[in-house]
């Protein structure tokens, strides 16, 4: 008989899931850290960008396509985005 040991809220990670930081937007989003290695939703601290605002006000339909062809958000926020665990630094996102 073989013995085997089942360990519990420790995930499986690969390094295609470290490689998250290219799909994370301004707004929280549920990643793995890859310093602590846990699961859960990543803390966004979100800071306005004035330059994409004034695009967006003066150029919408420009502006829209921009963001769509660059798979960006359409909102005017940059992110900071932090592990809720051990508030390590995850990722950074421009949003122009």
């Amino acid at each position: 008989m073989t013995d085997f040991q089942v360990t519990l809220n420790q995930p499986v990670v690969d390094e295609a899931q470290l490689r998250q930081s290219d799909n994370l937007r301004s707004y929280s989003q549920c990643v793995v850290c890859p310093t602590c290695k846990k699961i859960g939703f990543s803390r966004a601290d979100q800071q306005c960008n004035p330059l994409n605002l004034i695009f967006g006000i003066c150029f919408p339909s420009c502006w829209i396509a921009h963001q769509v062809f660059r798979k960006k958000d359409l909102t005017c926020y940059n992110s900071d985005h932090s592990c809720t665990y051990c508030n390590s630094n995850i990722a950074s996102y421009q949003a122009c």
